[in-house]
């Protein structure tokens, strides 16, 4: 619309007192608005998770490598891989289970089979060490209360140490108490499941 001229077709009324938009007036290209749709559906199917079939993604696993590494963060030659994910499968676990094991080093393979390897004496070993962690989460309370710096200073330094100390206790459970645990719970799966 030029300036000055007397065309108000293109105007939209829109009034002050209930903020409406005449809905007649305004027009929508259907091109534009089949192309918006088009684009919302495309947006809308790779953003739905796919489902697919477990026994194809663990078919895919097996035959290929980078398929396995790419789901369970570490390599392993064919046989291994079938060994895993028959633990996998055979004691519940899950593949972020699997990925943790691995990590911490409780995933052994034997000649036949993919075993978790969580001694009691490592579990044991691990409450030991939380148990001292959370002595000193303790004593570091008690030092800052006798402390004679400012009190912003030391319940910033209070604050920094707790957060080490309590980053410690998590990563000795998981380390030590986690795999043991994990252990007794597919022991419970498979006795549940029975000899069958």
């Amino acid at each position: 619309m030029t300036e000055g001229s007397d065309d108000e077709s293109n105007v939209v009324p829109f009034s002050r007192r209930g903020a409406t938009i005449d809905a007649d007036a305004v027009a929508v290209d259907k091109d534009v608005e089949a192309a918006l749709w088009r684009s919302f559906e495309a947006i809308k199917q790779r953003t739905e998770p796919s489902e697919q079939d477990p026994v194809s993604e663990d078919a895919k696993a097996i035959e290929s490598e980078s398929a396995f590494q790419a789901r369970f963060g570490f390599d392993a030659p064919r046989h291994r891989r079938q060994q895993t994910l028959a633990l996998k499968h055979g004691a519940d676990l899950t593949d972020r289970e699997i990925r943790l094991l691995r990590r911490v080093q409780s995933l052994a393979f034997t000649g036949k089979a993919a075993e978790i390897s969580a001694p009691s004496f490592l579990a044991v070993w691990g409450y030991l060490q939380m148990g001292f962690v959370a002595y000193l989460m303790l004593y570091t309370f008690a030092v800052a209360l006798d402390s004679t710096q400012p009190a912003h200073i030391v319940a910033a330094k209070v604050a920094a140490a707790e957060a080490l100390l309590l980053g410690l206790a998590v990563a000795i459970a998981y380390s030590f108490v986690w795999p043991r645990r994990l252990l007794k719970r597919t022991q419970s799966v498979v006795l549940a499941a029975g000899p069958g």
